[in-house]
């Protein structure tokens, strides 16, 4: 629970997904605990693998990671 506490702080709560241009995405709810290297790629649960993302940006960096059918069929979209 220390390092979930620590990780929303340094994000002062709110998603850490930063656009092309700097802006920085203002959602403050929904948030997820996101692996900047994915556990899948032996990222660890270390405080500087992890950020603050919403539902979102969490699952669009997971889709432009992993590939979108393979998030889609961890979801169950697909049969």
């Amino acid at each position: 629970m220390a390092i979930r506490h620590e990780i929303f702080l340094k994000s002062n709560g709110q998603c850490s997904f930063e656009s092309a241009d700097g802006r920085r995405c203002k959602e403050k709810a929904l948030l997820h605990i996101d692996h900047k290297t994915p556990w899948a790629f032996r990222g660890n649960h270390e405080s500087g693998n992890l950020r603050i993302l919403c539902r979102g940006h969490n699952n669009f960096l997971a889709e432009q990671m992993m590939g979108k059918e393979f998030i889609a069929e961890k979801r169950g979209e697909y049969s």
